[in-house]
C-alpha cells in the first residue's frame, strides 16, 4: 500500500524562505564586492560604451546624408575615424611627442623655478612651508611627471577601450539581449526602453562635449600662439582632453601652461592665466548652455556633487567619468521612479 506525501510544516517554508532571502543577499553582497575590486575594468567598460555610442551616432549620421545601408555607414564610421586618428598622428604625431617629452623633462625645474617666485612673497612662503612641512612638495614633482608619462601613454587601456567599443558597435543586440535575460519577465521591457534612453542621453552629451573639447583646444592653442608660450599644441591638446571633466579639468590643465611661460619672464603668465580664464568663460557661458539647450541639460551642482561622491568611491576614474555616470543615474531615476510618480502627483484630489 503505498505511504502517503508527508505534508509540508510551515515551519519547513519559513526556513526555505529564509535561505532564500539569504541566497539573494549574499549574491548582491558578491556582486556589489566585485564590482567595487574591479572598479577600473567596469570604467574601462563604460568608456568603450561611450566609444560605441559615438560610432554608432556617426553612422547614424551618414547613413541620413547618404542613405546608405546600416552596415556600410558604421563601417564607414569606424574605418573612417580610425583612418582619421592615424592621419592625425601621421603628420602632428612627432610635434605632439616632442613637446609632451620636452614637458616633462622641464617639469622639475619649472616647478622649482615657481617656488622660488613664489618664495618672493608672504603669502607664498607659507604655502611653501605648509608644502615642505607635510611632505607633499616632494611628491609633487614625481607625481606630476608620472602623470605627463602615463596618462598619455596607457596604450593597452587605450587598445581595450577601441576594441570593446568596437565589439559593442558591430553587434550591440547580443550584449544587450544577454543583459536583458538576467531581468526578470516582466521587467524586461521597462529594461529595454531604460536602456536605449540612457543610449539616447550618452549620444546627445557626447556630442556636446566633444564639440566644446574641440573649441578649447582651438581658442587654447590660438592664445598661447598669440602670447609665444613654447609648447602651445601640447597644451592645447591638453586643455581639450581635460575639459572632458567639468570643474576641476580646466582648472588643472592651466598649470602646465603657467609652468612652461615662467621662464618667458614679464607678464606672460599672467597673460597665461588670463587666456585660460577667458577660454573657460566662454565655454561656461556661450557653448556649454548652447550645448545643454539644443541636446542635454545636467545641472552644474549635480555634476559636482557627482564627481566628489564618484571621485571618493572611484577614485580617479570616478572625477572622470562623473559626468555620464550623472546622466545614466537621471535616466534611470527618471524613467523607473519620476515619470511614475507625476501621474499621481497631478492629479487633483478625489472628494467623496
Amino acid at each position: 500500500m503505498q505511504q502517503p506525501a508527508p505534508l509540508r510544516t510551515d515551519g519547513d517554508s519559513f526556513v526555505k524562505r529564509v535561505w532564500q532571502i539569504a541566497g539573494i543577499i549574499t549574491l548582491v553582497f558578491l556582486i556589489l564586492w566585485i564590482c567595487y575590486t574591479a572598479v577600473n575594468v567596469l570604467m574601462l567598460i563604460l568608456m568603450s560604451i561611450l566609444v560605441a555610442v559615438f560610432f554608432q551616432r556617426l553612422a547614424g549620421l551618414i547613413r541620413r546624408k547618404f542613405h546608405w545601408s546600416p552596415k556600410l555607414s558604421l563601417a564607414t564610421a569606424i574605418i573612417g575615424t580610425i583612418l582619421l586618428m592615424v592621419l592625425v598622428f601621421w603628420f602632428i604625431g612627432a610635434q605632439i611627442q616632442q613637446e609632451f617629452a620636452q614637458l616633462t623633462e622641464q617639469l622639475p625645474q619649472l616647478l622649482q623655478q615657481a617656488k622660488s617666485e613664489l618664495g618672493k612673497t608672504g603669502v607664498g612662503k607659507q604655502i611653501i612651508d605648509g608644502m615642505g612641512s607635510s611632505g607633499s612638495g616632494q611628491k609633487m614633482t614625481p607625481a606630476i611627471q608620472r602623470f605627463f608619462t602615463t596618462s598619455f601613454g596607457v596604450l593597452g587601456d587605450l587598445y581595450a577601450i577601441l576594441f570593446l567599443g568596437i565589439f559593442f558597435t558591430i553587434s550591440p543586440q547580443t550584449y544587450v539581449g544577454g543583459f536583458l535575460k538576467l531581468m526578470p519577465r516582466k521587467a524586461r521591457p521597462e529594461a529595454r526602453h531604460v536602456m536605449e534612453e540612457t543610449g539616447n542621453t550618452l549620444g546627445q552629451w557626447l556630442k556636446g562635449q566633444l564639440f566644446a573639447m574641440l573649441v578649447v583646444a582651438v581658442l587654447t592653442w590660438a592664445g598661447l600662439a598669440i602670447i609665444g608660450v613654447p609648447l602651445a599644441l601640447a597644451l592645447a591638446i591638453i586643455a581639450g582632453l581635460f575639459n572632458f571633466v567639468p570643474n576641476i579639468g580646466p582648472l588643472i590643465s592651466a598649470i602646465p601652461a603657467v609652468l612652461v611661460s615662467l621662464p618667458m619672464g614679464g607678464n606672460a603668465p599672467l597673460f597665461v592665466i588670463g587666456l585660460y580664464l577667458l577660454v573657460q568663460a566662454l565655454e561656461s557661458n556661450l557653448i556649454t548652455p548652447y550645448i545643454q539647450n539644443r541636446m542635454i541639460s545636467i545641472p552644474p551642482a549635480l555634476i559636482l556633487i557627482g564627481q566628489m561622491i564618484f571621485g571618493t568611491l572611484f577614485g580617479a576614474w570616478g572625477i572622470i567619468l562623473a559626468t555620464p555616470l550623472v546622466a545614466i543615474l537621471m535616466v534611470v531615476l527618471q524613467e523607473l521612479y519620476v515619470k511614475k510618480q507625476e501621474p499621481e502627483i497631478a492629479a487633483p484630489p478625489t472628494t467623496k
